[in-house]
């Protein structure tokens, strides 16, 4: 037996268009209907207002829909990949609400993706040995020299320089 509900329309929060999903997350989603790893959830304020569908309008996935029966408190979409989130129409139970609000996204059964980069560095040393050897030759050379002086009755008649090595 198919329930008739009353629907109002209404559109995802504007804060949260444009939102990227992250690469990971500590939040958890119920398995994936389509095996696919990005859940977005999707929430309404207040205590009243159920969800009767959705639909959401992504970057890569494009539109992705769901349909409540009977209508539910949560919402909850898969993508396959990262994607961005543009906006969400969804038909509600209740006029008390005016937006979707997007509580989180999170990788199914609690799984994460995680991202690893391996950087290889290579280092090459050369090593240069150059031995100088200097030899230095002193040469001492000592002069010594004398000088003669001759006299004759007292007087100096002459020098005379003599040199030896």
């Amino acid at each position: 037996m198919l329930l008739a509900f009353s629907d109002y329309v209404i559109y995802l929060k504007p804060a949260h268009q444009n939102t990227t999903s992250p690469l990971s997350s500590n939040e958890t989603c119920p398995p994936s209907p389509n095996n696919y790893t990005y859940g977005w959830h999707f929430v309404l304020k207040g205590n009243t207002a159920k969800f009767i569908s959705i639909t959401c309008y992504f970057a890569i996935a494009q539109a992705v829909s769901a349909t409540y029966n009977p209508p539910s408190k949560d919402s909850y979409l898969y993508t396959p990949t990262a994607d961005t989130l543009y906006n969400c129409q969804a038909n509600v139970t209740d006029n008390s609400v005016t937006e979707i609000i997007l509580s989180h996204v999170c990788v199914p059964n609690g799984d994460t993706t995680t991202t690893t980069t391996t950087t290889t560095t290579t280092t090459t040393t050369t090593t240069t040995t150059t031995t100088t050897t200097t030899t230095t030759t002193t040469t001492t050379t000592t002069t010594t020299s004398k000088t003669i002086f001759l006299f004759q009755d007292a007087q100096e008649i002459s020098a005379l320089n003599c040199s030896s090595y």
